[in-house]
């Protein structure tokens, strides 16, 4: 696939269509950035990470004033701009309008869990000489009731708003598009060589934690909401530690349930469960893992599943989640209606060979998960929309 884009750009650029004589920058507009750290908001990190920026500009809009990233992004060249609250839909689409029109952009990318909300694309659609990229990202809204409700009505809208139409797997771009509709698969790619397993930094950051190099460590990362189903995890590592007492678990993250799910801890005296919040080290906290653990109630292709496996982890995964974030043989498969103690006696108690975490990574990167393809197969496509 890299060869393919790499020798389709040269064509273009040779024909004259790809924008490359006086050298201007494709100017992309990306909605929208959350201040809890997610899947969106590391894909487009990694994503301006590896871009060619000689080539593309990336600004991004947020509800917050302080998005996950905006430091990181902001070094990188980025504009991050402010948008109202949706509780004032008409403030919110004439703040959006007007970052559109003052900063020219060429296309809007715009990063969608569900269609409930179509308030960009009443923007977007303003503006007619303007390309419109949707990108769907998981395989259920946020929020269930009268947001499904929302999400079917407005499928068409959302779809029919857009010149392109992206997805990170298969089933999630089902459940945005429909059917038979089409759409790409364009892979959450990630910087595979920060995930390398190194045991140095594993020792390192087992000692910043106060875990022994003899534990067993069960790690979980993603924001506390009821999606995610950290409060199940918990109840499984309890039967986890019954099996294994010099066991650990890391919960990696922040969001609306932490607090109650730390309450929830302390009421059951479960030791050695350890709340890190948000981290910028989470491959060396990776490394430091034995275990990763997803309950998750839904997902469309979790990012940090990825990471996980690049990390050299056994994975162990609930069937809720997509079956294309099995990349190797490392992912394991659970039921979330089998017993806690089911769960956990299925978890292998074992330290993975050093070796065999670093060939775990490589197998990651050549099944095509690395944000450097990711960023060629993405340019690619923005350039090609504008020819």
């Amino acid at each position: 696939m890299t060869v393919y884009y790499t020798k389709m750009r040269e064509i273009l650029c040779k024909i004259g269509m790809v924008n490359k004589m006086n050298n201007k920058k494709i100017k992309v507009l990306h909605l929208e950035l959350d201040e809890h750290l997610g899947g969106i908001e590391s894909f487009l990190y990694n994503l301006y990470n590896a871009i060619d920026r000689e080539k593309v500009q990336f600004d991004f809009v947020s509800r917050s004033d302080n998005p996950a990233y905006k430091s990181e992004l902001t070094e990188l060249g980025a504009n991050i701009f402010k948008v109202y609250s949706f509780k004032n839909p008409f403030k919110y689409m004439n703040d959006l309008k007007q970052i559109i029109k003052n900063g020219e952009y060429d296309i809007i990318h715009i990063h969608k869990n569900s269609a409930a909300n179509i308030l960009p694309f009443c923007v977007t659609n303003k503006f007619k000489n303007m390309k419109v990229f949707v990108h769907s990202h998981n395989t259920k809204p946020s929020v269930n009731g009268c947001t499904s409700v929302l999400h079917n009505i407005n499928k068409k809208f959302l779809y029919d708003s857009a010149n392109k139409h992206f997805a990170c797997s298969q089933v999630a771009g089902e459940w945005m598009y429909g059917k038979n509709i089409k759409f790409r698969v364009l892979r959450n790619g990630i910087i595979t060589s920060k995930y390398r397993f190194n045991k140095e930094k594993r020792k390192i950051k087992r000692q910043e934690l106060n875990i022994p190099n003899s534990a067993f460590v069960v790690g979980n990362v993603g924001r506390f909401a009821e999606q995610k189903n950290q409060k199940r995890l918990v109840e499984v590592f309890d039967e986890v530690k019954k099996l294994n007492p010099n066991s650990y678990l890391l919960l990696i993250g922040d969001g609306n349930l932490k607090e109650k799910i730390q309450l929830y801890v302390k009421e059951k005296n479960i030791e050695n469960v350890k709340f890190l919040g948000v981290r910028n080290d989470i491959p060396d906290l990776m490394m430091a893992m034995d275990v990763f653990v997803m309950p998750s109630l839904y997902e469309g292709l979790p990012i940090v599943g990825v990471e996980a496996q690049a990390a050299g982890l056994n994975l162990y995964l609930s069937n809720t989640i997509s079956k294309e974030t099995q990349l190797i043989d490392s992912v394991k498969w659970f039921d979330l209606n089998e017993s806690n103690k089911r769960i956990a006696e299925s978890i292998k108690i074992e330290m993975i060979d050093d070796e065999e975490r670093k060939c775990r990574n490589d197998d990651v990167k050549n099944h095509g998960y690395d944000i450097e393809q990711t960023a060629k197969e993405l340019l690619y496509e923005y350039e090609e929309c504008l020819r």
